[in-house]
């Protein structure tokens, strides 16, 4: 098929940016990225590893990349655990945060510009440190293993962003 025959761009619907998200689990804990306080989204909040899905790659390529660039570490396995479409504004683009876990990872952890890196107990996260709504998707993916999980923010009028795993 070419690409000509997809039709062309109703500016009706809107676009979507394709970003990946990636956590190693390894028995009962969870690497964490504790973001750098520079940064401007998420500054000292414990999040995945992970970003945007470049040119060129798929997206269990990005996820790997993202992973080795922020971690210093290989993942040897990846699977696709749950898919998060953040829903754009008017105009504005949308986000698929397409969310991947491994349980296995080589090499030795490197420090990034990105943040610092933590292992954290499943049953034990610091809530209050959390990027939000991670405390309620990282057990729902942790425990799956074959279900994909999708989850939803939409936002009210005033920009309020709510969120829902489904």
């Amino acid at each position: 098929m070419q690409f000509s025959e997809q039709g062309t761009i109703d500016t009706h619907r809107y676009t979507i940016v394709p970003c990946t998200l990636v956590f190693l689990i390894q028995r009962d804990h969870v690497l964490l990225l504790r973001g750098a306080s520079t940064k401007r989204l998420w500054a000292n909040h414990l999040n995945g590893i992970g970003g945007h899905v470049e040119a060129g790659e798929d997206i269990r390529e990005s996820a790997l990349r993202e992973f080795h660039e922020e971690t210093g570490l290989e993942l040897v396995d990846a699977r696709l655990a749950a898919l998060i479409h953040i829903q754009g504004q008017g105009q504005a683009p949308g986000v698929v945060l397409n969310v991947f876990v491994g349980n296995q990872a080589t090499g030795e952890i490197t420090p990034s510009d990105e943040g610092s890196l933590e292992w954290h107990l499943l049953t034990n996260l610091p809530t209050d440190d959390l990027v939000e709504n991670l405390a309620e998707l990282l057990p729902r993916i942790a425990n799956s293993k074959d279900e994909i999980v999708y989850g939803l923010y939409t936002s009210d009028e005033t920009g309020l962003m709510h969120f829902s795993l489904r």
